[in-house]
């Protein structure tokens, strides 16, 4: 079973912050979208155990923290991380073995997370598709945020509009897809 963190209809930038994980039955063609775990409460290391404890033995995600990533892999997790896009494209990357492909790399993560690497991908980072036109604009990566068309650089923070909650920026997440971790809103860049 493979576990994935939500937001919205994507995947989670930070498995840390996530509020919801989609619970995927099987693996493979046969993996089917079976239920959503609503995570709120609950530590993110109990959250873990309890996942683990559910017979997930697999979890695909954006970022994660060092000791999140250490924890989960001494439970025996294979975590496959560094991942953006939407869902349902996602899981049938997975399917298939194309989740190496750059159409789903999260932005400014280049890391080592490959497991299997494609012809179709192969072309595609080397830039030449087989499909024409259109597939080029298939593997584009979505648009950027707010806080990717100004640029602010490193540094900075992601602040709550609503309950004004601070958090360190992570380079190549855009504040707009992290959850406040005290009231599930989207954050907003702040440079100064």
């Amino acid at each position: 079973m493979v576990a994935i963190p939500v937001f919205r209809t994507r995947v989670a930038p930070v498995l840390d912050w996530c509020s919801k994980i989609l619970i995927v039955s099987g693996e493979g063609p046969e993996a089917t979208a079976s239920r959503e775990m609503h995570v709120k409460d609950e530590s993110r290391f109990a959250l873990m155990r309890t996942l683990r404890r559910q017979g997930i033995n697999t979890v695909i995600c954006g970022a994660l923290s060092p000791a999140m990533l250490s924890y989960a892999e001494s439970l025996g997790f294979r975590i496959i991380h560094g991942i953006a896009g939407e869902i349902q494209e996602v899981l049938e990357a997975y399917c298939k073995g194309e989740l190496d492909c750059p159409r789903y790399w999260l932005p400014g993560c280049r890391g080592q997370r490959r497991y299997k690497v494609g012809a179709k991908c192969a072309r595609e980072t080397a830039g030449a598709t087989t499909e024409g036109v259109g597939a080029a604009a298939k593997t584009s990566p979505p648009n950027p945020g707010p806080e990717d068309k100004t640029q602010a650089g490193p540094g900075g923070f992601c602040v709550c509009p609503r309950c004004g909650e601070t958090v360190g920026h992570e380079r190549g997440i855009p504040c707009s897809q992290i959850l406040c971790p005290a009231c599930s809103s989207a954050m907003t860049r702040k440079t100064r």
